[in-house]
């Protein structure tokens, strides 16, 4: 099964492309019932921002959707490599294996794919395309997928991240929910323009109804309150603050490494693509998760210049010098979670209050030393040295780093990405597993 996070992260403006399609549509709208509206965590956020990149893209922070589909055209981007589950209904069916970690990560990697396929090829349907489409995405066969996709999007059973346990288990799934919805909210304002007669004011909803909207929020609001619950749980230190008499210590506050910042960037990654409904009791979640999001940012903030223990990227770098205290394993371990949190953030940064308006990890070598290490003490073929509690294996975000000069156009980032290109050649197949 193909992760959609390949398309969001390791294909961006690799290849040049010319754009084929015209997409008139808003990535910034949002829909309303009556006189309710469902409005974002900040307002001017993009859907989709967190793999995709809107719809219409013509900066340098990634791929939009129209480059995608001129992919798709061209022969060079095989809609088929998604189908894995493409029309399944979505649930887990027992407390048993399957709420196992790998088994929650595949349906919500299922449900990303059913989302970016219905997302490209509806859209291409739309604008005329349907003769690059293969038979599985016909128009007849889309209009069955639909409703299966909307189902398992708003249906409880197909989400599961548990309230405690071991933090990092989740992450995966809640960023492969959260880029789910996200382009399910990109499919929503697609379908509501044409269903609105191509009208680009429409306030209309079409795709969803209020039921379906407040299910799918519900599953991402219970989501987000666990991840962020992990953070904040001392129940299972209470062994540990009895044994040093301490008072009770927030996991957040008694791990210093890859661990909380891995949550707090799937949960800070989750809230933006979360949507409140205006005018109701949401508004005391909407200013919690306010709070919360501006809580995740200083947490796992790149600049701080702090290497205290909560202060968790200068602690591991010592303030972005090149290096990682956890050593070369934990920091390919937290790229899983950082690249594409830093990739949606730079999207949608402009929509955050200041001074949050103008972080751009890939354009800081606070953010690119540490990364700048770890290429620099890969071996030859490509493989991490095995030292502190690492093994002899692929340095495994290579193809997350194999960006361009125009997404990444920092000397640092470049000096990256050309050994990532090197070392890309010389692995063997299949390296998007590794």
């Amino acid at each position: 099964m193909k992760n959609l996070l390949i398309l969001g992260i390791l294909i961006l403006n690799i290849y040049s492309v010319n754009a084929q399609v015209n997409l008139p549509y808003s990535s910034a709208k949002t829909f309303k019932t009556g006189t309710l509206t469902y409005k974002n965590l900040y307002d001017g956020m993009h859907h989709p921002s967190l793999s995709v990149n809107r719809f219409l893209n013509n900066e340098s922070n990634g791929y939009g959707l129209s480059q995608l589909i001129d992919r798709v055209v061209s022969g060079a981007e095989d809609l088929t490599q998604f189908e894995d589950g493409l029309g399944a209904i979505i649930g887990f069916v027992s407390d048993g294996d399957d709420l196992t970690k790998e088994k929650r990560n595949n349906q919500a990697r299922m449900l990303e794919n059913q989302a970016y396929v219905l997302l490209v090829s509806y859209t291409m349907l739309q604008n005329g395309l349907q003769a690059h489409l293969p038979a599985a995405l016909s128009e007849s066969a889309i209009g069955l997928l639909l409703p299966r996709f909307k189902t398992n999007l708003s249906q409880s059973n197909s989400w599961y991240v548990p309230n405690g346990g071991d933090m990092v288990e989740s992450t995966q799934a809640m960023m492969n929910y959260a880029r789910a919805i996200d382009l399910a909210l990109g499919l929503e304002i697609v379908f509501n323009y044409h269903a609105s007669g191509n009208n680009t004011n429409a306030t209309t909803m079409h795709l969803f109804t209020v039921t379906e909207k407040d299910a799918i929020m519900a599953n991402l609001k219970q989501v987000i309150n666990n991840g962020y619950n992990a953070l904040h749980n001392d129940d299972v230190l209470d062994v540990v603050d009895a044994l040093l008499v301490l008072e009770d210590i927030d996991m957040k506050d008694f791990e210093s490494g890859n661990r909380p910042m891995k949550m707090y960037m799937a949960v800070a990654y989750s809230m933006m693509t979360y949507q409140f409904k205006e005018g109701t009791s949401n508004s005391t979640t909407k200013n919690n998760y306010l709070n919360q999001f501006i809580e995740a940012i200083n947490a796992i903030d790149y600049n701080k210049e702090d290497n205290s223990r909560g202060s968790y990227w200068g602690y591991q770098s010592i303030n972005g010098s090149k290096n990682w205290a956890e050593g070369p394993h934990y920091l390919d371990f937290l790229l899983k979670e950082a690249l594409p949190f830093w990739h949606a953030y730079r999207i949608n940064m402009s929509s955050f209050p200041s001074p949050y308006q103008t972080k751009n990890a890939f354009n800081d070598d606070d953010f690119f030393n540490p990364i700048l290490w770890m290429t620099d003490i890969t071996m030859p073929n490509g493989r991490m040295p095995s030292i502190d509690d690492g093994n002899y294996r692929s340095f495994g975000k290579l193809l997350y780093m194999n960006w361009s000069s125009t997404y990444a156009p920092y000397s640092t980032a470049q000096k990256i990405s050309k050994r990532a290109q090197h070392w890309i050649q010389k692995l063997p197949p299949p390296l998007s597993k590794v």
